[in-house]
């Protein structure tokens, strides 16, 4: 998927306003899709879990073909700390390298997340 692809997938998943714009999914279907269930995975295949520097539950989801790897950490609800340039916006991280090796993806990820929500 080239990387402007995967921007738009991001921000639909981010938002069900543009989830209806651009693809015409109703509330009830976009939040059908994205509902947690109980093996911590949504509907949609995205690991759910919760960490200090967001409000309510984070997408996340990590992936390589060996050759490149990438991860994205979604924040839909904001971050915990909204007395930052995003407030109660949400917020999603995605960081691609021309790697395989995905431990290199968290600690850069950490850094922005660091950088943002301490700010």
């Amino acid at each position: 998927m080239k990387i402007d692809d995967w921007g738009r997938f991001i921000a639909v998943t981010l938002s069900s306003k543009l989830a209806y714009e651009l693809l015409g999914l109703t509330v009830d279907t976009y939040n059908w899709i994205y509902e947690p269930v109980k093996s911590d995975y949504s509907t949609a295949g995205w690991l759910t879990c919760r960490r200090g520097w967001a409000k309510g539950q984070l997408f996340t989801h990590v992936g390589s073909n060996t050759l490149n790897s990438c991860v994205g950490w979604l924040a839909p609800q904001g971050l915990s700390n909204e007395n930052t340039p995003y407030g109660t916006a949400s917020l999603g991280y995605l960081v691609c390298t021309n790697t395989g090796n995905t431990d290199l993806l968290d600690p850069i990820v950490g850094s922005m997340i660091s950088n943002i929500h301490i700010g």
